[in-house]
């Protein structure tokens, strides 16, 4: 194992992340959302970002690994790995290195495989992967949107009105003049993908 990801497995555990990255310019980044997500969030923000960086993080499945390998990383740490993900990142020659490996990566519930990793057993193109992800992170977004009773759609998570629009009885603020920002800023986030 490098130097450079000795250094990220460590920050990796020292700070509790889920996922940590040391660019190729020397910045580190950590993040400690679930899943897929800090890789998906990072490639929105920099698609450049993790082009010949280091990544450590804790679960490694077949979709992580195809979006490492969409992304360009230079070499990778799993506290986990799947076996689809070891073959993926070994025919592409990309230097890992694991704690432990398993047959495959299991959903949160722990009754079968995890969502992403079914989504992506059938492909090995980082590109195909990386949009299969996408929509499937959408589609995910939609649904919980739609479970969520009593809130609408502009609201956010944390019960404010999207753009901190004060919401007035009987007024829909994306319909009826209310904020424009609200409105353009929810259409973005949704992509009117929820609306199909």
């Amino acid at each position: 194992m490098t130097e450079t990801l000795e250094r990220v497995k460590d920050a990796l555990h020292k700070h509790h992340s889920t996922c940590v990255l040391l660019t190729a310019d020397g910045r580190v980044l950590e993040s400690s959302l679930s899943g897929v997500s800090p890789l998906t969030e990072w490639l929105r923000k920099d698609p450049e970002l993790l082009r010949g960086a280091s990544i450590a993080d804790r679960v490694i499945g077949k979709a992580a690994a195809l979006l490492m390998l969409y992304a360009g990383v230079k070499e990778v740490y799993a506290d986990v790995i799947s076996e689809h993900a070891a073959v993926c990142l070994g025919e592409r020659c990309v230097p890992f290195h694991e704690g432990e490996r398993v047959p495959y990566i299991v959903n949160r519930t722990h009754t079968g495989m995890c969502p992403m990793e079914k989504l992506c057993l059938d492909t090995n193109l980082p590109r195909e992967g990386y949009e299969r992800i996408l929509r499937k992170q959408e589609e995910m977004a939609c649904q919980k949107a739609e479970r969520q009773p009593g809130r609408s759609r502009g609201e956010q998570s944390n019960g404010t009105i999207a753009a901190n629009e004060k919401r007035q009885p009987g007024r829909d603020p994306r319909r009826s003049g209310g904020s424009l920002i609200g409105a353009f800023l929810l259409a973005y986030r949704m992509k009117g993908r929820c609306d199909k």
